[in-house]
């Protein structure tokens, strides 16, 4: 088995931890390679010449590890990774056969969160089958498989992974046998989950101190639930469209009533569709139609900073090339970690009226690399806009209008990790009758969008409704 990252060579590399891994691994294939060997070559496990004492350890040891192995299970179906760590050796190195290999010491802290984390959804049960075990001395062999099971505590049907390993076992200084180096696979992969099922509760308008008799829009409400800011043409603005906020104490109190951000980030222009870093001190916008000065084509996107949550917002400033062009870039969105700017435009290049694009860049201080178009299986026809993210980076919501309609359809797209493509989207239609611009808050839980529903103070108004993926949150 060819571990991922282990190099072809042969030459040994102390010299960085990654290299004293693969030599580890190395060693392990060696001690393993041999035990297979012999347990072939001369049944050591039932060899003869043994005394009444040596089997009497024999079998004292192989009741041992029996029980270790019913502990292995025991403690994974019960969620308790102090006793799983504890029947491991303090060297234990994990060998996955779909991934890199680990210690266990470099996952010991984390563990239990990321077992609390796996098994809110599913109740999990573990079962080692040891077909084979040898002991020779302080070290023992050991093969079988392994079934693990996760069930809905929703309802539906389970999750089954059945694998084999390849185990050595040490013993401790205390006489008890540990897994000191650990080998499996998977016989069969995940089962492929049941179709993604969203659904949405009641829409709630935000009412009078977030709405006004004109037209609210693009809401996005910061990563801690308590800010919401939103472009809305009501008087007490600078210019067409300004940006305005709203804040709450709690995330379970009524929003505060709506302020405009000022004349240093609103102007004469229009200044739409806001959004919000995680951790609330860049603020990104479009000027749209009526351009701020400084642009370089029909709309650009802007960012705004400020040195605290409590700061006065900075001057503006232009992201300028290669993020804007002589074309109409608007409606940003920036990723939870700060590294993908996602926008709509109409630049050359799309398929549609406009189309989504992503800009990345390596860190959080460094320059925008060149937009990227999200391809066909993200766009199409008419116009995709309006990009938003789910805190965790893997689901995008957007909106689609055919050719020939302004209002359109809901659309979400996942991905399984930051590094994939994202997958084929979903039409949600018009779940949320009349929306654009939707917003969904970091827990994952509610869906903010702008809509003339009936109901409403006037114009566009910015609503809220309950949203879930298969009864649970949409994001992690």
């Amino acid at each position: 088995m060819k571990v991922k990252g282990e190099r072809c060579s042969p030459e040994k590399n102390n010299n960085t931890e990654a290299g004293r891994l693969r030599d580890k691994e190395q060693d392990m294939k060696t001690l393993v390679g041999a035990l297979a060997l012999l347990a072939m070559g001369a049944g050591l496990a039932c060899a003869g010449g043994h005394g009444e004492a040596a089997k009497a350890r024999e079998a004292a040891d192989q009741a041992a590890i029996a029980a270790l192995w019913v502990e292995y299970g025991q403690s994974r179906t019960d969620g308790d990774a102090r006793r799983w760590l504890a029947i491991h050796d303090a060297e234990a190195v994990k060998m996955p056969q779909d991934g890199p290999m680990f210690r266990t010491a470099d996952v010991a802290d984390s563990l239990q969160a990321t077992w609390n984390k796996q098994d809110e959804t599913g109740r999990p049960e573990m079962h080692i089958e040891p077909q084979e075990t040898i002991i020779m001395g302080d070290y023992a062999y050991s093969m079988g498989t392994y079934t693990k099971t996760a069930t809905p505590k929703a309802g539906g049907e389970a999750s089954v992974f059945e694998g084999k390993f390849l185990t050595v076992l040490r013993r401790d200084a205390a006489g008890n046998w540990k897994i000191y180096r650990d080998c499996y696979n998977s016989n069969n992969p995940p089962r492929v989950p049941a179709a993604a099922q969203y659904s949405f509760g009641a829409p709630i308008n935000l009412g009078p101190k977030v709405n006004s008799s004109q037209a609210e829009g693009s809401p996005r409400v910061s990563a801690d639930g308590l800010e919401l800011y939103f472009n809305s043409n009501r008087p007490g603005g600078f210019g067409g469209a300004d940006i305005w906020v709203a804040t709450r104490p709690t995330v379970n109190a009524e929003w505060g009533e709506a302020v405009n951000l000022g004349p240093i980030v609103n102007s004469s222009a229009n200044e739409i569709a806001p959004a919000i870093s995680a951790d609330g001190l860049e603020l990104y916008f479009s000027d749209y139609t009526v351009n701020r000065p400084g642009g370089m084509g029909k709309s650009d996107i802007w960012v705004s900073k400020r040195r605290s949550r409590t700061s006065e917002w900075g001057e503006p400033v232009n992201l300028g090339v290669p993020v804007n062009t002589l074309a109409e870039e608007i409606t940003p969105e920036i990723s939870a970690d700060g590294l993908e700017l996602y926008f709509e435009t109409d630049r050359p290049g799309g398929l549609g009226s406009d189309d989504l694009w992503v800009a990345k860049r390596a860190t959080r201080s460094g320059d925008w690399g060149r937009p990227v178009w999200l391809g066909k299986t993200i766009n199409a026809e008419g116009m995709d806009h309006c990009p938003n993210m789910t805190s965790d980076g893997l689901t995008l919501f957007f909106d689609r209008n055919p050719p020939g309609e302004t209002v359109g359809d809901l659309m979400v797209t996942r991905r399984a990790t930051l590094r994939d493509d994202w997958g084929e989207p979903v039409n949600l239609g018009r779940a949320v009758s009349g929306h654009f611009a939707s917003s969904i808050s970091a827990d994952g839980r509610t869906l903010y969008f702008a809509s003339a529903n009936p109901g409403g103070s006037g114009g566009n108004d910015i609503w809220q409704v309950p949203i879930s993926l298969n009864g649970r949150p949409v994001s992690k």
